[in-house]
């Protein structure tokens, strides 16, 4: 690991304390549509060296299949999706389609959910080659397959014996994947065996053992002679503004505390105080030890080159070794993006590994890239994509009237929260409701403190399957002191009204976000809690802030500057504007009107916008005048 090099800024910046939350782990509900939590997947493209071995699972009678003696009768199963047994394909909870280069051909599946349910017989199923396999000529052999993993409670192993079982040898796979989560679908597993190097009578088998699970799909298997050096890029993560020293006993579980953004606002993103650096995961899947080499280079929206940095770990990776890095952690380091350097849109930042003095065998696993986007007003945690669905009823504990959900941000300034939008998905029932609280942290109480709040919102069947804004009875005014920062949670509160019914907020799973990027106090708690087993997806909560616009903000009070009706219908007057640019911006950051060197008195027609709150910005030279505009048609 690299010596730790804390910024004062950075500690500065986590202003909220470490003892605000209960960590725990929950256990997840089944009943959840598309519940499923991916571990972050680096691609491995192509195999660069040539099998000594492979199978396809075209041919079953090259694998025998069985289970254990008073166990539950069930065994795994060769097939196609054409040929699969009825109900067998897709397992409960695996929505996708297993992905592999010869799936049409055939391929291995152990469908654990089929016909069980906690309490039944153990589970304890494998899938082994019939034929041995030589494997005299090859020093260090690696297994390379495609998979599709999801866990609940069973565990899983590769297994493999030189005596025909008399002796099993066994290693655990998929650590990573949590109760609930589960690989891509187009998973490729790299396992390094040393141990049968130069052996010549080889068996293997996968085995899966447990109370009950999702599934478990394998195809097309192969031996490589394991190369001498291939390092992987297992996992990233990028800190926005603040981290703690994960290394320090006692402060492991705060690694990635920022967790990830996938919208910022501006006037946050470009102060003094907002940094950016990286922590990078690498294993050293090859023969011999290796020393990390990590380059990272983040791109404005105009593909320009807006950030780089190149660093060289200080210490060799063994052969089977895995290491969590710290990147641009010291003076002068992270990335800061000024203010007179932004540009709206998205930024990518694109991550590689390499080894030091020597070349990759496998560089298909070196590489990864994610993004963040500047925005005008928006503050979101998610990046946009819709592909999952979350709520406090995603755990056996949660669905009960009253649970609430959060996501916490980050401010560097004194600000007003406008509004707060989150996606409602289409398999939610008309008449549940929602409301969404803003609260803040109390250093005196040591409590987080509700400072405004919106009415309940009954949802209707057109709500469904949208965006759903919500505004607040007071004005939700945050103020910062100068040099500091404050953190702020947005928090939905769900009301079922009847067990009967769903509530589901839609979840973003490609951001690779940490537990600390959602927080949770189911009905009867009384602090927040972070649960452990959820990161890698984020709920689709969206905050809007009224900037402050730099260090001296003026309003239309402050000005001469007049505006009414205030709400309007359709049309508004804007006067003593002369020769300024006007602009009518939604919640969104799009301008919807403007008028380039506006007369003395102008009439803007709003007439074809929707109902809402719209931001009035008048700029004259350098000078910025913004005030809110209620559309009420």
């Amino acid at each position: 690991m690299k010596n730790f090099t804390l910024l004062l800024i950075v500690t500065l910046a986590c202003t909220v304390a470490f003892g605000q939350y209960v960590q725990k782990q929950a256990e997840p509900s089944r009943d959840v549509p598309t519940f499923t939590k991916h571990s972050q997947n680096i691609s491995y493209d192509e195999l660069t060296k040539e099998a000594i071995w492979s199978n396809d699972f075209s041919e079953p009678t090259d694998w025998e299949m069985d289970h254990a003696v008073d166990t539950e009768d069930k065994d795994w199963v060769i097939c196609t999706v054409e040929t699969a047994p009825a109900d067998l394909i897709p397992p409960y909870g695996m929505p996708d389609d297993f992905v592999s280069p010869t799936v049409d051909n055939g391929f291995a599946l152990y469908n654990s959910d089929m016909g069980s349910s906690s309490g039944d017989p153990t589970q304890d199923a494998w899938i082994g080659i019939v034929n041995p396999i030589d494997l005299s000529t090859v020093d260090a052999p690696r297994f390379v397959f495609s998979t599709y993993f999801k866990r609940w409670a069973d565990v899983v192993y590769f297994e493999w014996t030189t005596d025909d079982w008399t002796t099993v040898n066994q290693v655990e796979l998929f650590h990573d994947v949590v109760q609930g989560g589960a690989t891509a679908s187009d998973y490729i597993y790299l396992l390094n065996v040393p141990d049968l190097g130069n052996e010549s009578n080889v068996k293997f088998r996968f085995h899966n053992v447990g109370d009950w699970d999702y599934g478990w799909y394998i195809d097309d298997i192969s031996i490589v002679d394991a190369p001498d050096y291939d390092l992987q890029l297992v996992s990233t993560a990028t800190n926005f503004f603040s981290a703690v020293d994960y290394h320090e006993a006692g402060q492991e579980q705060y690694y990635h505390i920022s967790s990830h953004y996938g919208m910022i606002p501006e006037e946050t993103m470009t102060t003094e105080n907002s940094f950016v650096f990286f922590n990078v995961e690498v294993m050293n899947n090859g023969m011999q030890d290796s020393t990390p080499v990590v380059d990272i280079t983040i791109t404005d929206p105009e593909t320009n080159e807006a950030y780089t940095f190149n660093y060289v770990h200080d210490a060799v990776l063994a052969s089977g070794e895995k290491d969590t890095l710290d990147i641009a952690w010291g003076d002068g380091e992270p990335y800061v993006m000024g203010a007179d350097e932004y540009i709206l849109g998205q930024y990518d930042i694109d991550f590689e590994v390499t080894i030091d003095g020597q070349t990759d065998a496998e560089p298909g696993n070196n590489t990864y890239s994610t993004y963040f986007e500047v925005t005008d007003y928006e503050y979101a945690r998610d990046g946009g994509n819709l592909d999952g669905v979350c709520g406090p009823a995603i755990w056996v504990d949660g669905g009960t009237d009253g649970d609430m959900f959060a996501v916490d941000y980050t401010l560097f300034e004194s600000t007003t929260l406008d509004s707060v939008q989150a996606y409602v998905t289409s398999n939610s029932t008309a008449g549940t409701a929602l409301i969404c609280n803003v609260l803040t942290w109390d250093t005196d109480t040591e409590a987080w403190n509700v400072l405004s709040a919106s009415p309940l919102y009954t949802l209707e069947e057109t709500d469904l399957g949208t965006w759903v804004s919500f505004t607040f009875t007071d004005v939700a005014m945050i103020t910062v002191p100068e040099g500091e920062s404050a953190e702020i949670k947005v928090a939905l509160e769900f009301y079922y009204l009847g067990e009967e019914n769903s509530l589901w907020i839609g979840e973003d799973n490609t951001i690779p976000s940490s537990v600390w990027g959602t927080t949770w106090m189911f009905e009867g708690d009384t602090e927040w809690t972070t649960i452990t087993n959820y990161y890698n997806a984020v709920p689709m909560i969206r905050a809007y802030i009224v900037p402050t616009l730099g260090s001296a903000p003026q309003t239309f009070a402050e000005t001469n500057i007049n505006m009414y009706p205030n709400p309007s219908t359709g049309e508004v007057v804007i006067s003593n504007v002369e020769g300024a640019t006007i602009e009518i911006v939604n919640l969104m950051g799009q301008v919807v009107a403007s008028v380039e060197n506006a007369q003395d008195i102008n009439n803007i027609d709003l007439s074809n916008q929707a109902n809402g709150t719209y931001i009035v910005r008048i700029i004259n030279g350098n000078e910025i005048s913004t005030s809110k505009l209620n559309l009420l048609k």
